[in-house]
């Protein structure tokens, strides 16, 4: 089985272009996001108006149960994680064939854990970026697959990096 049908979890717009590419190539099965975050649901509501593709809004006391249920009725192969704000039981990770694979936006080993980007930014590193891995039992601990290294400037707030993305310029993330 090569098909890919992947679960997106989220919780921040900086996962916006790559939503869109999964959309695009119709790869995604559902996305979800903490029910609290008004913002993420008010941006995807519309954008996933016509496509088919369901919006979970998970409560933070059940979302293990409906992470799991949504991954068996989807038949979802992969779960990919980008600023995902809860942790991933061992039950979860053995569900989807294909695993979970978190999108890190800072340096891995170095800046593990959440707002990477501000943590890169206040350490005046001169090099920031995004670390591709597999989602484990630790926080940011699985094994890279991607890192992608990119100048910093913390006077000006400001990453960039010498690569092309697949998506125009307005909607890339600030770590690009």
């Amino acid at each position: 089985m090569n098909d890919v049908k992947a679960l997106i979890l989220c919780n921040n717009p900086i996962a916006l272009p790559g939503i869109r590419e999964f959309l695009f190539y119709g790869k995604t099965g559902a996305i979800a996001i903490p029910k609290r975050n008004k913002e993420m649901q008010h941006i995807l509501e519309p954008l996933l108006q016509e496509t088919g593709v369901p919006l979970l809004l998970l409560d933070k006391k059940q979302y293990q149960v409906q992470l799991a249920e949504c991954i068996r009725e989807k038949e979802i192969t992969v779960v990919l994680m980008m600023t995902f704000p809860f942790l991933i039981t061992p039950e979860l990770l053995a569900l989807p064939p294909k695993g979970f694979i978190n999108f890190h936006y800072g340096l891995l080993p170095q800046c593990r854990g959440p707002q990477p980007v501000l943590r890169h930014l206040l350490n005046n590193d001169a090099e920031a970026g995004v670390t591709v891995h597999r989602v484990d039992e630790g926080i940011d601990t699985g094994p890279v697959i991607l890192l992608e290294k990119c100048r910093s400037n913390p006077m000006t707030l400001t990453v960039s990096c010498n690569r092309s993305w697949p998506f125009s310029q307005q909607n890339c993330p600030p770590v690009c």
